[in-house]
């Protein structure tokens, strides 16, 4: 029964979302179908090797951009990206999840970027713009 529940937990939000307002309505609706907490825990489990899937591809990008300013000049276009924590809040508004603790995971995951990507730059300097040589 449990492997069913997770099966359709997988399968159902292709369903249940386009019948709800916003994602956190449509995941309340799938956490509700679980009934004892081994189905809360297999579905949590499983949602947390999607993360960290999701962390480890994005970790690669990281490195990947260190790679780039080893060796090239920025423009100044590409240099800072921006208030990752805002930028995470404005999506999960959008959502109907909270902005505030969205935000805050995602100020921690920008946290551990940076420092994943100081152990892949020739040097802790910001890369060079245009401007500053």
């Amino acid at each position: 029964m449990r492997n069913f529940i997770v099966i359709l937990l997988v399968l159902c939000p292709i369903v249940t979302f386009a019948q709800t307002s916003n994602l956190s309505q449509g995941y309340d609706f799938l956490a509700k179908q679980c009934n004892d907490l081994d189905c809360i825990q297999a579905n949590m489990d499983m949602i947390d090797g999607q993360i960290a899937a999701l962390i480890t591809k994005r970790l690669a990008f990281v490195k990947r951009g260190a790679e780039i300013k080893n060796t090239n000049v920025l423009a100044p276009k590409t240099v800072g990206y921006g208030n990752i924590s805002e930028r995470a809040g404005d999506q999960a508004k959008a959502m109907g999840s909270s902005a505030s603790t969205l935000g805050g995971v995602f100020e921690a995951i920008q946290k551990q970027s940076e420092d994943y990507e100081k152990q892949y730059l020739k040097s802790a300097e910001k890369p060079k713009t245009p401007e500053s040589q």
